[in-house]
């Protein structure tokens, strides 16, 4: 980000951040922090961006800053007191009546929250076992190397010379005339 000025700053959900970055990186590439920031939102932005925008707009409506309802978007709570909780910030004293009103207006983003988790738990699992087989055909290759190599050792040593052979053949000579 050197030589990059910051002209303003909005908050945005993690749908629309990711979205962002994934049109930055087709008009060209990406930086290190923005190839990390788009991992992390492709893995925790539960639900698409006009889904996001509309969950906002509806959360909004009912009073709750535009900073909070975009938290609730981002982590979609499943439980009340995960709301209470992020809406605690803003005002601690919200009424009942409107974190149930907004509980209801999450109740369609939860299932595809849900299966969102499951997706990236399926990938996690794949991912794992992907690395886990890769490091155990590494540490087969390895063995497989160390058994090799004390075969290559003895294959040397009969291979080498015995020390009546490695003697220059004028020492050789002079001691067989020697011993006759």
């Amino acid at each position: 980000m050197i030589g990059k000025t910051i002209n303003s700053t909005k908050h945005v959900t993690l749908a629309k951040a990711k979205e962002i970055l994934r049109q930055r990186g087709k008009d060209g590439d990406l930086l290190y922090e923005q190839v990390g920031s788009l991992a992390y939102c492709e893995k925790f932005a539960k639900i698409s961006e006009k889904e996001a925008q509309q969950l906002v707009d509806d959360v909004v409506e009912l009073g709750v800053s535009e900073e909070s309802a975009i938290k609730v978007a981002d982590i979609i709570p499943r439980f009340k007191s995960q709301l209470a909780a992020i809406l605690a910030k803003e005002n601690p004293e919200i009424s009942q009546d409107k974190q149930d009103k907004i509980f209801d207006i999450l109740a369609p983003y939860q299932e595809k929250a849900q299966e969102h988790a499951k997706k990236v738990a399926e990938q996690k699992i794949a991912d794992d076992a992907a690395k886990a087989a890769a490091e155990a055909k590494a540490q087969a290759a390895a063995e497989e190397a160390a058994k090799e190599e004390p075969k290559k050792e003895k294959e040397e040593k009969e291979e080498a010379p015995t020390t009546e052979e490695a003697k220059p053949k004028k020492e050789r000579k002079s001691k067989k005339a020697e011993k006759t």
